[in-house]
C-alpha cells in the first residue's frame, strides 16, 4: 500500500544555541557583563531588578498555595460573597513544582514545537542563572525562583525566543513516499498494555493501555462506525507508520464522519464568587447552545436555546438530547472546550452522563485540521475561527453582527439575567446572542463544505 509521510524539520524546535540568545537578553535587561567573573556583580543588579508597580525580585525557594480553612456565606439570597479570609498555605510538592515549571515554559516556546522546545529553554535558563548570576542553587530550588518571578521571566523568555526565531531558516518539511508501506510486523509496548478484542483493527492481536479515552474512542466509534472498513493505531511520524498526503487526508478524515452531522457550539457564563449552587469560581456553566444539523443527503436544520435565566443547565441538555437523538457525528471547533463542559454538565446531571460522554466520544475537532493540515499566510499563524472564516468564506462576517465573539455573548446574557438596570430591549438582545452562536455553527457548516 502506498504511504505518505513528511520528514521532520528540525526548524519547529529550538535548538542549543537558542541558550546564547537567552544569557544575551538577561545580561541587557539586568544591565550587567557577560564576563562570567562578574557574575556576583551581575546577581546584585538582579535583585534589585523591579517593576513600576513596585513587584520585586525575590530569591524565596518556597512555593505554596493557599487553601480555604474556613470559609463564611454572608448572604447568599443577596450578597452572594464568601469571606475566605481564613486561608492555610500547603507547600508545593516536587512532583507539583516541576509540572508548573514544565507547563510555564511550554507556554512560552513561542512559533516552536513545545514538547521538544521547552527542555531548552530549561537548560538555557539554568546555565543564565549559575553561569553569569552565580546562583549555586539546586535544580529544584532554581524552578522555585523562577516561578516566584515570572514577571521577569516571561518576558526575558518571550523576548529572546522572538529574537531567536528571526535567525533560523525555514525549510519546508519534505514530503516521502513508500510505495511498498505494510503493517508493521513488531511493535514495542509498554508492560502494563493488555489484550483488547477487536474486529476491525488489522493488527491481531490487538494491545492497548489504560487510557479511558482512547478505549471509548475505539469502543465507540472505530468499532461501530459504518463507514470505517478497517483501523490501525498509527505511532510516531515516520517511515514505519502508514501516512495519506494532507489534501487526501483532509478529505479522507471527513469522508468517514457519521452522519447525521451536528455541528455545535456552547456559550457559557463564568464568575468570580459563584451564583448557584454546585459550581466553583470561575467555572463555566453553559446558557445557549446552537446546533446544524447536517443529514446525508445534504438537508440542513438549525436548532438553538438561549436560557432566560441563570441555572445549571438541565433544561439545555434536554434539548440537545430532543434533536439530536444518539446517533451522528459532533463537530465542533476547539473541542477541548465543549468536551470540558460536557464533563461538568455529567457530574451535575448524573442521569444525562451517557447522552454528554456519549457526545464527547464522537466529537470531531473542526479545527484540527487548520492546525496541522491546511494553513495560509493570512491566517497569521492562528487557528480560530475569527482567522480562518474570512479567509476561506469571506461572504459571513462577525464585524456585521452586535455580539461578535464568546466574551461579548458572555458579558450581554450576564447583565441581561442578572442586572437590575439593565436598559437595553431583551428582545432584540437574545435576537443579537441567537444570531452570533447561530453564525459560529454556520460558519463551521461552510467550512466543512469548502473542504469536502
Amino acid at each position: 500500500m502506498k504511504s505518505t509521510y513528511l520528514q521532520r524539520s528540525e526548524y519547529n524546535d529550538i535548538l542549543h544555541d537558542y541558550q546564547n540568545f537567552l544569557f544575551d537578553e538577561l545580561i541587557e535587561r539586568i544591565g550587567g557583563n557577560k564576563d562570567v567573573k562578574k557574575a556576583s556583580k551581575n546577581h546584585e543588579k538582579f535583585i534589585k531588578m523591579t517593576l513600576t508597580s513596585g513587584e520585586k525580585i525575590t530569591l524565596d525557594t518556597k512555593l505554596k498555595e493557599h487553601i480555604i480553612l474556613n470559609a463564611v456565606v454572608s448572604d447568599i439570597d443577596h450578597e452572594q460573597e464568601i469571606d475566605n479570609s481564613h486561608l492555610g498555605e500547603v507547600a508545593k510538592s516536587e512532583f507539583d513544582v516541576n509540572s508548573q515549571f514544565m507547563n510555564f515554559l511550554a507556554s512560552h516556546t513561542g512559533e516552536f514545537q513545545q514538547a521538544r522546545s521547552k527542555g531548552k529553554i530549561k537548560i538555557a535558563l539554568y546555565q543564565a542563572l549559575e553561569k553569569y548570576l552565580g546562583m549555586t542553587n539546586s535544580k529544584e530550588e532554581l524552578q522555585k525562583i523562577i516561578l516566584n518571578n515570572t514577571w521577569f521571566f516571561i518576558d526575558l523568555i518571550d523576548s529572546s525566543v522572538t529574537k531567536y526565531a528571526k535567525t533560523r531558516i525555514k525549510k519546508d518539511r519534505i514530503e516521502k513516499v513508500n510505495e511498498n508501506w505494510n503493517v508493521p510486523t513488531q511493535e514495542f509496548l509498554p508492560k502494563n498494555y493488555t489484550e483488547k478484542k477487536v474486529k476491525k483493527c488489522i493488527v491481531t492481536p490487538f494491545y492497548t493501555g489504560t487510557f479511558q479515552t482512547e478505549n471509548g474512542f475505539i469502543d465507540h466509534y472505530l468499532e461501530t462506525n459504518k463507514n470505517i472498513d478497517w483501523w490501525y493505531q498509527n505511532g510516531e511520524k515516520n517511515e514505519v507508520y502508514f501516512g495519506i498526503p494532507y489534501t487526501e487526508a483532509i478529505k479522507e478524515s471527513l469522508s468517514i464522519l457519521e452522519f447525521p452531522l451536528h455541528f455545535i457550539d456552547y456559550e457559557t457564563y463564568a464568575s468570580a464568587v459563584p451564583k448557584i449552587d454546585g459550581v466553583g469560581p470561575h467555572q463555566h456553566v453553559v446558557f445557549q447552545v446552537s446546533i446544524h444539523t447536517m443529514q446525508a443527503g445534504g438537508s440542513m436544520e438549525h436548532y438553538e436555546y438561549l436560557a432566560d435565566q441563570l441555572e445549571l443547565p438541565e433544561k439545555l441538555i434536554e434539548y440537545m438530547h430532543s434533536v439530536t437523538g444518539d446517533t451522528g457525528t459532533y463537530i465542533s471547533w476547539h473541542a477541548s472546550f465543549e468536551k470540558m463542559q460536557n464533563k461538568a454538565m455529567a457530574t451535575w446531571f448524573p442521569k444525562h452522563a451517557e447522552y454528554l460522554n456519549n457526545m464527547s466520544l464522537r466529537m470531531y475537532d473542526l479545527e484540527d485540521i487548520f492546525k496541522k493540515d491546511y494553513m495560509d499566510y493570512r491566517f497569521h499563524g492562528l487557528s480560530s475561527i475569527k482567522k480562518v472564516l474570512p479567509v476561506i468564506c469571506p461572504e459571513l462576517n462577525y464585524n456585521e453582527l452586535d455580539v461578535q465573539n464568546g466574551t461579548m455573548a458572555l458579558d450581554t446574557w450576564g447583565r441581561m439575567i442578572l442586572d437590575s438596570d439593565f436598559d437595553e430591549d431583551i428582545a432584540t438582545t437574545r435576537k443579537n446572542l441567537l444570531e452570533y452562536c447561530k453564525l459560529d455553527t454556520l460558519a463551521m457548516v461552510e467550512l466543512y463544505k469548502k473542504l469536502i
